[in-house]
């Protein structure tokens, strides 16, 4: 049997899933929530002229969301009774928190504490995942 072959007919070894482009089995203690950014973003796809929520994941102290910005969006001022993990998976937004504005793209991320307002203004269509902490 070579390293390619399955140990299992039903579940191929570790050294398969890759190789044969699958994803490995997810045990009941974990959830993928996407194998990659083109999985994820087709999870939530833009919508011109809005902005989309998505529930990615709820668990135990933490709670993701997946929002599709369209170009020229905002995300008007706001604040999350918990601290939050903003990162851009997709696009350029703008990221205000009073007076400071950070430009993020892609691999961007911020955290804010809880009940800060901010406000997101995408410059061209963007996703970003929000991750409410505690």
């Amino acid at each position: 049997m070579s390293a390619l072959d399955p140990v299992d007919p039903v579940v191929p070894a570790p050294a398969a899933w890759h190789h044969r482009g699958m994803t490995a089995p997810v045990p009941d203690s974990a959830r993928l929530i996407a194998a990659g950014a083109a999985e994820l973003l087709a999870q939530n796809p833009i919508q011109p002229g809005r902005v989309t929520p998505h529930k990615a994941f709820d668990g135990t102290g933490v709670r993701i969301r997946h929002i599709a910005m369209d170009a020229n969006t905002v995300l008007t001022e706001h604040s999350v009774p918990r601290p939050i993990l903003v990162s851009v998976v997709a696009g350029r937004v703008r990221f205000s928190i009073g007076e400071v504005t950070h430009t993020l793209v892609a691999g961007g991320i911020i955290h804010v504490d809880a009940s800060v307002r901010h406000d997101v203004a995408a410059d061209e269509p963007s996703h970003l995942l929000i991750c409410l902490l505690g």
